[in-house]
């Protein structure tokens, strides 16, 4: 039996509602005469699936610079992994997938199902915690490059593209049967 909210209690709620507040706020500011862009209601979309991200310019400018980086200069973008990974909302798969669209020549996606076909017996990339230590940051840092090093070598060995691998192992994950796994917590 659901417990009935004590009316004057519902004031109380309010003044404890901090939902995505910088978004909730510039949504809120839209009113009725503004039209809405597509790009608001993608906004609109991430607000509710609780999955909008901030991007200050920094880290914009962040994101761009790893764009003229060539397979030997890769490692130069472990700062930028690193400053994604402090975002809220951005984990592992996410910032990889930043990474990959940036400069699709020296970075790939990290998801579960290309991870589990490049590095089979590999350890598990780690969960984002609720707080940050510099021990997750380092590990997760190290997992992706070391992800991207497996992926130098199965682009040699297969003669697939560099920058059409993630997909490839995505879909031979998908083919070889395995599940996602569902998340815990």
């Amino acid at each position: 039996m659901t417990k009935q909210v004590n009316p004057h209690d519902l004031l109380a709620s309010l003044d404890d509602y901090s939902y995505q507040p910088q978004l909730t706020a510039r949504l809120d500011a839209i009113g009725g005469n503004t039209s809405i862009s597509r790009e608001t209601a993608y906004e609109i979309v991430l607000w509710k699936l609780d999955r909008f991200v901030e991007f200050s310019d920094s880290l914009i400018d962040e994101i761009n610079s790893v764009a003229s980086l060539s397979l030997q200069q890769r490692g130069e973008a472990r700062p930028v992994l690193r400053s994604l990974l402090k975002t809220p909302g951005i984990r592992l798969p996410m910032a990889s997938t930043i990474l990959r669209f940036r400069n699709p020549l020296c970075f790939q996606i990290i998801d579960e199902r290309a991870y589990r076909q490049a590095l089979p017996k590999g350890e598990a990339y780690p969960a984002k915690p609720q707080k940050l230590t510099d021990g997750w940051l380092s590990r997760s840092e190290n997992i992706y490059f070391g992800y991207l090093d497996r992926l130098d070598e199965i682009a040699r060995d297969s003669g697939v593209e560099f920058k059409s691998l993630d997909r490839a192992l995505y879909q031979a994950d998908i083919k070889a049967g395995h599940k996602i796994r569902k998340p815990t917590a």
